[in-house]
């Protein structure tokens, strides 16, 4: 219902289930109520369920034209999107409204919304807690030079075994309440939770690039900005700066980056890590790298997940860095909980 400044009724707009407006004439309305005539435009572009409609595209066919959902239109008089599901990333097995990658909200517009036209079937997204930061451990020279002073119980730890993921949940939905900024990272990283849940660790894909000069002894740098999935249902961004100081060659390149890691947790790729990488290339050029995180600078060592990293892209020149120490981002404000695919 559209009011003007004194409180007088303007405009009343009703809708079918799938967003269909149901104008003067039908079902006892009148134009005296408020009700438009079918030839005529309201005075406001904000429908339904808030969604901006798109008058110029009347012409495309639908009666009512269509509403923009952000991430793609929809057509009231059909009850369906113009275009696919952008993050169809696997249909849901045992719910086949999954099954249809242009179909509006699962069918049940009288229970759900859509506000970003990425609707999928329960489940939902909210700000994950990180784990807590352990205590700093005790100093151990030998943790430098464990062949030196190496007894049972020093040296890598073994890492213990996972707890069981939880059962998958339906096909996540991003609830009204998050911010663009969560939006931002829910659409660019959702693809990714099926990739991470059957590789049982974090997958990341976005852009990164090298360069340096090592002949020995020398400098070089990598950095990389990646949105992160893990197998729990974590979303977040994940940003690294790995300079290295020992290895040979020159070069440098930039592209597209993708990862894979052993953590189970986007949180656990935050802090240290020991890496080296190969590049190469002439114009077309990869690069490759491998790090481990480990704890802290000091104390036992205690080595956490190890992650494979290819860049590929541009670039010239051949190097490698055997001898890199980065540190990893993961901002928790950017960060977001959709459970599995």
């Amino acid at each position: 219902m559209l009011t003007d400044a004194q409180g007088n009724v303007k405009e009343r707009h009703d809708y079918a289930p799938f967003g269909d407006e149901l104008l003067a004439g039908v079902g006892g309305r009148t134009t005296a109520q408020g009700y438009l005539n079918p030839d005529t435009q309201p005075g406001v572009n904000v429908l339904f369920t808030g969604q901006y409609r798109d008058w110029e595209l009347a012409s495309s066919g639908m009666a009512s034209g269509l509403d923009y959902f952000r991430a793609r239109h929809h057509a009231p008089a059909l009850g369906r999107f113009m275009q696919p599901d952008p993050l169809n990333i696997g249909a849901v097995g045992a719910y086949p409204q999954t099954w249809h990658a242009y179909n509006y909200v699962a069918n049940n517009p009288l229970v759900n919304t859509d506000p970003f036209g990425l609707f999928r079937p329960a489940g939902g997204c909210v700000a994950p807690t990180p784990p807590p930061t352990p205590p700093p451990p005790s100093i151990d020279p030998c943790w430098l030079f464990p062949s030196l002073c190496w007894a049972p119980g020093r040296g890598e730890q073994a890492e213990a075994p996972p707890p069981p993921l939880p059962p998958p949940s339906q096909n996540p939905t991003l609830p009204t309440n998050q911010g663009l900024w969560h939006a931002a990272v829910f659409a660019i990283a959702a693809p990714l939770l099926g990739g991470a849940y059957g590789a049982n660790g974090t997958v990341g894909v976005g852009l990164g690039g090298s360069a340096g000069v090592l002949a020995g002894l020398g400098g070089s740098v990598a950095i990389g900005v990646q949105a992160v999935a893990d197998p729990k249902g974590g979303l977040g961004i994940a940003i690294t700066l790995n300079p290295g100081f020992v290895g040979f060659g020159a070069s440098a390149m930039g592209g597209g980056q993708a990862s894979v890691s052993t953590s189970k947790s986007i949180f656990g790729l935050k802090g240290w890590s020991l890496a080296g990488d190969v590049s190469v290339g002439a114009g077309p050029a990869i690069d490759v790298g491998i790090s481990r995180s480990f704890a802290s600078w000091t104390g036992p060592a205690q080595w956490g997940p190890t992650t494979l990293t290819t860049t590929v892209g541009r670039g010239a020149g051949t190097r490698a860095a055997v001898g890199s120490v980065g540190y990893t981002f993961v901002p928790k404000a950017l960060s977001t909980y959709c459970g599995k695919p």
